[in-house]
């Protein structure tokens, strides 16, 4: 189920025009975070949320959001409409709308689909349907097809978009073949439910992937790309399996126009995963490249048994589209070696021991100008780790890429992610397997500081970026005490003025303090610690000591006023904060942070 967020919005008693918004999750209340806004349009308050140095993004790192309001929670608002109309909002994350813009045809497939414009069984085939030529869908009525074709699967955070980008590039594809033009079809007997049987298939084989984890390979039809007219159009299709899809009838696999057999013979498979993978955006070169590399079958190849063969191309597929490919049970590793091979990456495989020797393996690995990119095989996944494989995985230093869901057996994990293009043009798949969040913690708790014991405010940020994106999880007594100890010498190092110079150091400081109390895992001594850190550090902010870079004649009344005032708040709220409860603990509150962006 997508998370949704509400927004409460209410005009400061001040008068100056200024709103104050408060964020919190929609079915449980529970408080996300509260800030100031000097009013503003629908647009002005996504920049703040989406804002990686944002009050929001910590917890939930969207890059685009969609507002509605309580009374039509399925029609988006106007970006330009102003926040002083509203004094509630529904907010949605709004990358599954982004991800619908660049398929703009899913919704008409997933319409003409539940129509059944494509069967020629019923009264309702739309001979002349074209994706091109089809009425547009609006993105919100297509979200929810796509959510109703998910429906009472095990979905995770990410399945909604990687169904929609498996099946948006498959479809796309499809569109470009004369052999799935709807109106060509109906003119002979055999194929005339060819396009019909394919989209269901391919929605078959999209849900599949973006809901579970690879335990078999049933037969998979995908289509080949060729060269001859340096155009890398489709030129066929290939049903890599022993056996035809299920929903293919006999009319149709006996069709003597269908000039298509199942095998997994060497030339069908590796067509296939080349077209899989290669993007227009390297260049007809690359792709003339990879083809010719069809040509000359691997002696190991014959050995594999069918279904190790069908594995790989369901690996692939996934890679492709999604970034990661999660297996249930093992692999054969010939089969990733080939793989690796035939597609131009740099292959490494890691026999999992623990997450730290997992990152020492892979930290790294890198590709050289030859290669198209990496590959990382993770093998030996025992149960155990099973948590750390939650996913989506959020890697703050790279994009955002999503396991399929928590591991519940024992697994291998193929991993990689297709990034941006470098200028050597190498395109790079990054190793992040089980690559954790608190394997992430761990290095950063390694890399902040310096020999002296100063610190910089991108090692606080760093700090207050990995806790944010912790897994709800207990950390283990070692990693805590390593944690609080790192606190202990950043607060050590700000009082003895070895902090950077960097005026947004007090802000990220501020932040990482607010974000530490509201720790589950820490007791409540180190709670009370880290309180008191904050309270003193809000009571004599930087800028009024040794650390000031600017005298007060430089400082406007006006600005000093507002300082005041601020700080004035933000006393309040930690009192309030240090009043405790009871035995168990103390009330948390969230400090809204301010500062200039820094270019990342």
């Amino acid at each position: 189920m997508a998370t949704v967020l509400t927004a409460s919005l209410s005009s400061n008693r001040s008068g100056n025009g200024g709103i104050s918004v408060a964020i919190m999750t929609s079915f449980s209340g529970k408080g996300v975070c509260s800030f100031q806004l000097p009013g503003g349009t629908l647009g002005d308050l996504q920049k703040v949320l989406c804002d990686p140095r944002g009050p929001m993004f910590w917890y939930y790192p969207w890059s685009r959001l969609l507002f509605y309001t309580e009374d039509e929670p399925l029609r988006p608002l106007d970006m330009n409409l102003q926040l002083d109309a509203f004094d509630s909002l529904v907010i949605k994350r709004g990358d599954m709308e982004a991800c619908l813009e660049r398929y703009p045809h899913i919704g008409k497939f997933l319409d003409a689909m539940r129509g059944n414009k494509f069967d020629p069984g019923t009264a309702h085939l739309e001979g002349t349907w074209t994706a091109r030529s089809a009425p547009a869908v609006p993105a919100d009525e297509a979200e929810a097809m796509v959510h109703e074709v998910l429906s009472g699967w095990p979905i995770h955070a990410d399945s909604e978009l990687h169904f929609v980008q498996i099946f948006g590039e498959l479809t796309a594809l499809g569109e470009t073949w004369n052999m799935l033009h709807l109106g060509l079809l109906q003119n002979y007997d055999g194929l005339r439910r060819f396009k019909h049987c394919v989209s269901n298939h391919w929605l078959e084989v999209a849900r599949f992937a973006a809901t579970s984890v690879i335990t078999e390979a049933p037969p998979i039809l995908l289509l080949k790309r060729g060269n001859s007219d340096l155009s890398g159009c489709v030129i066929g299709c290939a049903v890599i399996g022993d056996a035809f899809p299920d929903n293919f009838d006999a009319e149709l696999t006996q069709c003597g126009y269908l000039d298509v057999s199942p095998n997994v013979h060497w030339r069908n498979v590796s067509h296939v995963l080349v077209s899989l993978d290669w993007n227009p955006q390297e260049g007809l070169a690359t792709l003339e490249h990879l083809l010719t590399k069809i040509k000359q079958e691997p002696c190991e190849f014959a050995a594999l048994a069918h279904p190790e063969v069908s594995k790989m191309v369901h690996v692939q597929l996934r890679l492709s589209f999604c970034g990661v490919a999660e297996v249930k049970g093992p692999i054969n590793e010939t089969c990733v070696k080939i793989l690796a091979e035939l597609l131009g990456y740099k292959l490494k495989t890691v026999k999992f021991q623990s997450v730290q020797e997992l990152q020492i393996e892979i930290s790294d690995f890198e590709a050289k100008a030859n290669y198209r990119g990496t590959l990382v095989l993770v093998t030996d996944v025992p149960a155990s780790a099973g948590k750390i494989l939650r996913g989506p995985h959020r890697m703050p230093q790279l994009e955002d890429v999503g396991l399929d869901r928590a591991c519940l057996a024992p697994v291998d994990i193929l991993a990689g992610h297709l990034g941006s293009e470098t200028k050597r043009k190498v395109w790079h798949r990054y190793p992040l397997g089980v690559l954790g969040l608190r394997m992430y913690l761990n290095s950063v708790l390694d890399s902040i500081g310096t020999e002296n014991g100063s610190f910089t405010a991108e090692d606080i940020y760093r700090l207050n970026e990995a806790i944010f994106n912790l897994p709800e999880d207990t950390l283990d007594e070692e990693t805590t005490g390593l944690l609080f100890k790192a606190v202990q010498k950043i607060k050590k190092a700000y009082s003895a003025g070895k902090c950077d110079k960097d005026p947004n150091f007090y802000y990220d400081y501020v932040a990482l303090l607010s974000t530490m109390q509201n720790q589950h895992f820490f007791s409540q001594k180190q709670t009370k610690l880290l309180l008191d850190w904050l309270h003193e550090v809000v009571k004599a902010p930087s800028g009024e000591d040794k650390n000031a870079t600017a005298s007060k004649d430089e400082v406007s009344d006006t600005d000093i006023a507002r300082l005041e005032a601020e700080n004035a708040r933000m006393l309040k709220e930690i009192e309030q904060m240090r009043v405790p409860l009871g035995p168990v603990g103390f009330e948390y509150c969230t400090l809204t942070w301010r500062g200039k962006q820094h270019t990342r």
